[in-house]
């Protein structure tokens, strides 16, 4: 299992673990796996820092997706479980089409098409993904309006 702790600007991993601590007082699974996540996060992930494995440069890719989604919700809701996983794939599918054609044509990061660049592309496809995988979870075929 792979946790990920997502701090916001300003916070410490020591502060915020010592909160988790007062409030798991009493749980002895959730007071280990905090000392476990203390000691296996050293210093922020960085993509292009040497020594790192590739699970951790996942990570760190993985992190900037949660935050799109974090930042889109406000926007989006929950629109993601009204399309079902059948919906989900064909969002997939034409945003990969789309993703495809920027790279394709070379379009620069640097250039983005209609407001949205490459990397923003690529992100929102992870996010397609997992929504697409947490439907059909939730055997949500054709969405719940």
């Amino acid at each position: 299992m792979i946790t990920l702790v997502l701090l916001k600007d300003g916070e410490n991993l020591g502060a915020v673990t010592e909160k988790a601590r007062m409030k798991f007082a009493g749980n002895r699974e959730a007071l280990a796996a905090i000392e476990y996540i203390e000691g296996h996060i050293t210093q922020p992930l960085d993509p292009e820092m040497e020594g790192y494995g590739t699970v951790a440069v996942a990570a760190a890719v993985f992190e900037d997706a949660l935050n799109l989604i974090a930042r889109k919700s406000v926007g989006y809701g929950d629109a993601w479980k009204e399309q079902g996983w059948m919906g989900n794939l064909a969002r997939v599918m034409s945003k990969t089409r789309r993703l495809r054609n920027m790279l394709w044509r070379n379009v620069s990061e640097n250039i983005p098409v209609d407001d949205e660049s490459v990397e923003d592309n690529a992100m929102d496809l992870i996010n397609l993904l997992a929504f697409l995988m947490i439907n059909r979870r939730l055997d949500n075929k054709w969405g719940n309006t």
